[in-house]
């Protein structure tokens, strides 16, 4: 999986960062197969392992960039694992492990 996701580097993919079912435009930066880097919109770099990769889409999709914002195209989509962690006070969160 890691050749597929690779051969997209330097461009924008579709990443899903803070919500589950929700992809975001990030810039990929790197790519082996131990761990994907992203760049996000806010210029951070964030690292994941391999491991959490759950699914590697390609293909023409439009991503969410943001109120009063244009739609951004991608030709990937990389699904990442979501750890939800249960906060004690009837509620689930969802968190990431790096």
């Amino acid at each position: 999986m890691h050749k597929i996701i690779a051969s997209h580097k330097g461009e924008l993919i579709g990443l899903n960062l803070e919500k589950p079912a929700e992809f975001r435009p990030v810039q990929l930066v790197d790519a082996n197969e131990s761990y994907i880097t992203v760049r996000t919109e806010n210029g951070p770099l964030v690292h994941y392992s391999m491991r959490y990769v759950i699914s590697v889409s390609e293909g023409q999709f439009s991503l969410y960039a943001g109120v009063m914002k244009k739609n951004k195209r991608a030709t990937l989509l990389v699904q990442v694992y979501q750890f939800v962690v249960y906060s004690g006070g009837g509620s689930v969160g969802v968190g990431i492990a790096f």
